[in-house]
């Protein structure tokens, strides 16, 4: 099991509202927040990300292409992206535009969890 990391906010860019409903549950007592947006739109919105914080990024979130939604995003904290693809190159082109971690669908609790935590520590370090 994974230790709590209790000074951690998530924000969860999802458009599937089960999902994100899930994804809050089991991020629910590991992490200090859990904040939750359906568009690309409302992470440009906020007008400050807090300190500690990661972006789980749903690979099916509508918008921009997914390599400019990390590239906006990564400067301001690590970003994860979720999804189901089969396609090497999307994997890759999210890596490459400063995506800490790509996790398949379905993801189970513990790997998203130490998804996390692996990539609030490579932030810091």
């Amino acid at each position: 099991m994974a230790v709590p990391i209790m000074h951690v906010t998530v924000y969860v860019l999802e458009p599937d509202a089960i999902r994100r409903a899930g994804i809050a549950r089991a991020l629910s007592g590991y992490v200090k927040s859990v904040v939750l947006l359906d568009s690309f739109n409302e992470w440009l919105e906020l007008q400050e990300v807090v300190p500690s914080a990661c972006l789980l990024l749903a690979l099916e979130s509508p918008g921009l292409p997914i390599h400019e939604r990390i590239a906006c995003a990564a400067p301001a904290c690590p970003v994860i992206v979720i999804g189901e693809t089969d396609e090497l190159d999307t994997v890759i082109q999210a890596m490459r535009a400063g995506a800490t971690n790509f996790l398949d669908r379905p993801c189970n609790d513990l790997r998203l969890r130490t998804a996390i935590r692996d990539a609030l520590q490579a932030s810091r370090s």
